[in-house]
């Protein structure tokens, strides 16, 4: 299910931020220019930036879910969705035109399983704070 929630909120946000790159990219100054303006967007630093928060925020999303789910090990489930988004995540984007350039992926990788571990982690508070009990 985190994993389901992960790739969920990725398509979501990428949906809204490439329709808010459209918008940006404004209406074309010559004829069949909106493509090199859309372009332009897409290859922009800000454009970078906005998908790698928005898919960082998938991926505690999806840990959480993994791990409110799950309901007991609670962290191990969060890595192995982290574990399981990275590995789905690079098998799709292999050889396609859509895979980000290898700094980027580079950051994807290191960040990827802390970022599901923040999103168990949030779930061990929330969870230690309707309980009442503390983790050992």
């Amino acid at each position: 299910m985190g994993v389901l929630a992960d790739f969920g909120g990725t398509l979501v946000s990428g949906t809204a931020l490439s329709i808010a790159a459209a918008l940006l990219a404004g209406e074309p100054a010559t004829p069949g220019g909106e493509l090199a303006a859309a372009q332009a967007v897409l290859e922009s630093d800000l454009w970078a930036v906005s998908t790698m928060i928005a898919g960082s925020a998938c991926t505690v999303l999806g840990g959480y879910v993994a791990a409110r789910v799950a309901g007991r090990a609670e962290y191990a489930f969060g890595v192995t969705t982290g574990l399981a988004v990275l590995i789905i995540g690079e098998v799709l984007s292999a050889g396609t035109d859509a895979s980000p350039p290898l700094a980027m992926r580079l950051v994807g990788w290191v960040i990827t399983l802390p970022l599901a571990m923040l999103g168990a982690h949030l779930r061990m508070l929330q969870k230690e704070r309707t309980t009442g009990k503390r983790r050992p």
